[in-house]
């Protein structure tokens, strides 16, 4: 095994025995949320800057869908944004990064996330994806790479009802 392998390895150990102290704490959100945090570890400690990955889930959501169909960004204003989406939508108290709203396109309440702001917060991100829970919109949660096995995983075990995984690139699918 190189050094490499055995420095990950190490750095997803350690993430899952923080995930299950959290876990010990913080019930099963916190333990799924160690998981992400050795996913973090193991890819690297790499930073992601949440507003890029917003921009550039933006892009692939606007490319995606007929020119007719609305895209809100929250947090940055990229040319062709139809605005920030705080209060199109009735009865939600959080703004998503991303909503998509048109005729032939599906209406779809995108939340971007950093590995970094699962592991510290992942309530606040239970909190958003429970309450973007709208009729007739789907909800997607949107990770980079490296983190949507684990991503995933925190969904499954932790939100109610429906909500896709993807990444800023692979967001189109479901457009």
């Amino acid at each position: 095994m190189s050094d490499d392998n055995d420095s990950n390895t190490g750095k997803t150990i350690g993430g899952a025995a923080i995930g299950a102290t959290i876990g010990s704490v913080a019930g099963p959100a916190g333990t799924v949320a160690g998981g992400v945090i050795g996913a973090i570890l193991a890819a690297g400690d790499e930073d992601y800057d949440h507003n890029v990955l917003v921009t550039e889930t933006f892009d692939t959501a606007t490319n995606a869908t007929p020119s007719d169909t609305s895209v809100y960004v929250d947090h940055v204003e990229p040319p062709g944004a139809a605005g920030n989406p705080d209060g199109e939508l009735d009865g939600v108290s959080h703004v998503p990064d991303v909503l998509v709203q048109g005729f032939a396109a599906p209406n779809t309440i995108i939340e971007v996330e950093t590995p970094t702001a699962i592991a510290n917060d992942p309530d606040h991100i239970l909190d958003q994806l429970d309450d973007f829970r709208v009729p007739s919109y789907q909800r997607i949660l949107v990770v980079p790479e490296p983190v949507v096995e684990d991503a995933t995983r925190f969904v499954e075990e932790t939100v109610e009802g429906p909500v896709d995984v993807a990444t800023p690139d692979s967001v189109s699918k479901y457009l």
